[in-house]
C-alpha cells in the first residue's frame, strides 16, 4: 500500500532503500520509545537478502556515528536471500541436477548465465537482467526459455510447476482488513515485478550487497546471521546460497568452512540441516520451497525462535 506521488520517492538503489527503512525504524522508535532497548533483528526473504544488509550497513554506521539515538541491533535472519548474484547463477548445473533440464539445455543455461555474469563483472546490470529475464525469470519475456523447456510457469518449489493461489492479496485487500491498517481506497502491489518499484529497481537488481554481508559477519558487535533457504526452491537454491557463503571473506570463514553439518530436529521430525560456527548459521529446512514460513510454519517458528533465542539447532 505504499505510494508515492513523486516519481523521486522511489528508490534506484539499495542506499535508497536503506535510508528509507532506517527513517521508518526511526520514527517507529520514537513514537513508541518503550521499545528501543529490546534486542532487534532484521529478517526477511527473497530479495530482502538485499534490504537487509543494505539496512544492517545503514543501522551499524548510524549506531556508530550517533550514540544519542541507537537502535539494538543484534543480527538478521536472511531467508532465501539473493545477496550476490554473481556468485549465485547457477542454475543450469541446479536444474540439471533436479532433472528439469537435459545435457544439451543445461550447456545453453550455462552460456547464457556466463553472459550475465560477464555483464554483472562489466558493471552493465541491465543488460545482466535482460540475459537473466530471457533464460529465466520471464518478468518482460514471456514466456522465458525455461519455461518453454521445462513448461514450469514458476520458480519457487519445483514440485509445484504452477502459480499457487494467492490468498494473502485477497485478505489484505478485504475492507475490514483495510480499515483495520489504515490504508484506506490505497491501490495494493502484490508482486515486486508489478508497479513502479520494481522499475526503478531494475538496474540495482543483479548487483550484490556481499560487502556489508562481510562488514557486518567482521564487526566488533558480533552480529548474528542467520542464512536459510528451502530445499525445494529453485530461484535461490541451497547450492546458490552455499556458492555465496564460501566465497565470504570473514573473520571465522576458515572455522565455518571446517564446522561440520548436523540434523536439526523438531519433536521426532528431520526439520533440516544445519551448519554453524562464530556468529553465522546457514540453515536448509526441509520439504520447502522459496516461501519457507508458508510451506512448513511450525518448522520456520521454531527455527526463528532458536536463532532469536540463542539457542542450538543440533
Amino acid at each position: 500500500y505504499s505510494f508515492t506521488q513523486d516519481d523521486r520517492g522511489y528508490a534506484r538503489n539499495q542506499d535508497d532503500v536503506a535510508r528509507d527503512l532506517y527513517s521508518a525504524l526511526v520514527q517507529f522508535f520514537l513514537m513508541f520509545p518503550c521499545y528501543i532497548k529490546n534486542d532487534f533483528y532484521l529478517t526477511g526473504e527473497s530479495y530482502a537478502g538485499k534490504y537487509l544488509p543494505a539496512l544492517g550497513h545503514k543501522i551499524h554506521y548510524e549506531n556508530r556515528n550517533t550514540p544519542a539515538f541507537k537502535i539494538n541491533m543484534k543480527g538478521l535472519a536472511i531467508g532465501s536471500g539473493f545477496s550476490d548474484p554473481v556468485s549465485m547463477l547457477d542454475y543450469g548445473s541446479y536444474l540439471y541436477n533436479i532433472g528439469l533440464l537435459d545435457y544439451k539445455t543445461k550447456l545453453y543455461f550455462d552460456k547464457e548465465e556466463d553472459r550475465a555474469r560477464t555483464f554483472i563483472q562489466q558493471d552493465k546490470y541491465l543488460e545482466a537482467l535482460e540475459v537473466m529475464d530471457a533464460l529465466f525469470l520471464g518478468w518482460e519475456t514471456t514466456p522465458s526459455y525455461y519455461t518453454n523447456q521445462t513448461g514450469f510457469e514458476r520458480y519457487y518449489n519445483y514440485l509445484m510447476p504452477q502459480e499457487a493461489p494467492d490468498y494473502y492479496s485477497s485478505f489484505i485487500q478485504q475492507d475490514h482488513v483495510r480499515r483495520s491498517i489504515h490504508v484506506g481506497n490505497g491501490s495494493f502491489t502484490s508482486s515486486f515485478t508489478e508497479g513502479n518499484v520494481s522499475k526503478y529497481l531494475r538496474a540495482d537488481i543483479y548487483k550484490s550487497v556481499k560487502p556489508w554481508v562481510e562488514e557486518l559477519l567482521n564487526a566488533s558487535e558480533n552480529y548474528k546471521i542467520l542464512m536459510y533457504t528451502g530445499q525445494l526452491d529453485i530461484i535461490v537454491a541451497t547450492p546458490l546460497v552455499d556458492n555465496f557463503v564460501r566465497s565470504l571473506k570473514w573473520k571465522n570463514a576458515d572455522k565455518f568452512s571446517k564446522a561440520p553439518r548436523k540434523i536439526w530436529r523438531v519433536g521426532q521430525d528431520i526439520a533440516g540441516y544445519v551448519t554453524h560456527s562464530g556468529s553465522l548459521t546457514v540453515l536448509m529446512v526441509r520439504n520447502a520451497g522459496h516461501m519457507v514460513p508458508s510451506d512448513q510454519p511450525g518448522w520456520a517458528f521454531d527455527m526463528i525462535n532458536r536463532f532469536t533465542n540463542g539457542k542450538s539447532f543440533a
